[in-house]
């Protein structure tokens, strides 16, 4: 057993020892009412590594009482196909016994060999569990796509990281629990935020840093062995450590101030150090509102391409999009004039939320709201020379009109 990885080792073998993905293992979930009924389901997980396709996947199968084929469409092809559908009808003969096909990164087949699962999953020979990182929507033909129920998995939650590392020190029968090593808190949260929502990456990072911590015949396993068995990454506190929000404030108070080069070094600090790529970008996404604004109106779009971009590519290719819309964000002229009217304009809607909407501006949708007067002397500003009237209260009537936005005399927002 020792000679097995540690992530292989500590693969959970039923629902109520996996850790994570409550949405799909509740007690009322999919997966958990498949277990219960034992009714075969053709599935396709999809989610980034490490976050248990293979595991519940093999954990479905076993509770079929099937024979379960595990293949990598990395290595098979039609002929593996072949040769699964022959020992899948000989099953089928011999004792009525399900087949279930683990089919993993399902994404790698080209379209014949999609097209080749096809009848067997329809006539139901072969349950076929597919598993990716990539969307299915785009990298699996919709012929396949429409046989399969499509469950997708989350990066796994700092909690849960942490307590399938301690469950992997404690086990003495299959994880590290024969050494007695210690490892507090902290520490377990410094090897899940390397992990970055990857179990089997974490698991990785936990053996490694036993063996030196063993190698040193320490009983406690320190910052010191976690960062040589991972000397590439530069270690950080926890998610809701100081430094994690020192840091991400270091970032946009840099790229407010139009520092383009220190924006770069806060970017780089935080993705080293493991922080989830899709939070920068929505940080950056605030920003592109809050600091930049009308003053360079396409920000937002750049920095909502930029979102779209990280959450597709993930690391490491996602750092390239988000050093490109801190760059730019750097660049842009600056403006706080959004943030301060809605700020200036929520304080005033909250006093006075009593007021009702003017008549005038209302839509009279049938005949009786037009014998209440509504939509009365309302002017269609199309109509007018300058498509505005001044002539046409849009305020509640007990108000004056109000001034929230004040533009800023920078980039493109000077022009109002």
């Amino acid at each position: 057993m020792k000679n097995i990885p540690l992530a292989q080792r500590m693969r959970p073998q039923t629902l109520d020892k996996f850790i994570g993905q409550d949405h799909l293992t509740a007690d009322k979930a999919i997966l958990s009412q498949i277990v219960a009924r034992k009714k075969p389901r053709s599935l396709l997980f999809w989610g980034p590594s490490g976050v248990g396709k293979t595991t519940l996947a093999q954990i479905i199968a076993n509770s079929l009482d099937a024979n379960f084929i595990i293949q990598s469409a990395v290595s098979s092809g039609v002929k593996e196909i072949k040769t699964t559908v022959e020992e899948a009808k000989i099953h089928q003969k011999m004792g009525n016994t399900a087949t279930v096909l683990f089919l993993d990164e399902i994404h790698r087949f080209n379209k014949t060999q999609q097209d080749s699962l096809l009848p067997y999953v329809e006539n139901g020979l072969i349950t076929l569990f597919g598993a990716t990182t990539e969307n299915p929507s785009i990298e699996v033909n919709s012929a396949l796509l429409s046989r399969l129920q499509v469950l997708q998995l989350k990066s796994l939650s700092l909690s849960a990281l942490i307590s399938i590392l301690q469950n992997a020190l404690n086990d003495k029968i299959n994880g590290l629990g024969e050494y007695e090593i210690l490892a507090c808190t902290e520490i377990l949260s410094e090897i899940a935020n390397l992990g970055n929502g990857d179990a089997r990456s974490c698991l990785n990072i936990l053996e490694a840093s036993v063996d030196i911590c063993l190698s040193e015949k320490a009983q406690e396993l320190t910052l010191k062995h976690v960062q040589s068995a991972q000397p590439d990454k530069i270690l950080k506190l926890g998610k809701n450590s100081d430094l994690h929000y020192n840091m991400i404030s270091a970032l946009i108070k840099s790229v407010r101030n139009s520092n383009v080069n220190a924006g770069i070094y806060w970017l780089a600090r935080l993705l080293e150090s493991g922080e989830d790529p899709v939070f920068i970008a929505r940080r950056m996404l605030c920003l592109a509102s809050e600091d930049v604004g009308m003053a360079a109106p396409t920000a937002i779009n750049q920095a909502v391409a930029v979102y779209d971009a990280v959450k597709m590519l993930g690391m490491p290719e996602a750092r390239l999009p988000l050093t490109q819309v801190v760059i730019y964000l750097s660049l842009a002229p600056k403006s706080n004039a959004v943030i301060a009217a809605y700020e200036k304009a929520k304080d005033i809607a909250i006093r006075t939320a009593n007021l009702e909407v003017p008549l005038t501006l209302r839509n009279p949708t049938n005949n009786f709201h037009k014998s209440l007067g509504y939509g009365q002397n309302y002017l269609y500003v199309h109509e007018t020379g300058e498509a505005m009237s001044k002539n046409m209260p849009c305020f509640p009537d007990e108000m004056e009109d109000m001034i929230f936005y004040k533009p800023s005399k920078n980039g493109f927002e000077s022009k109002f």
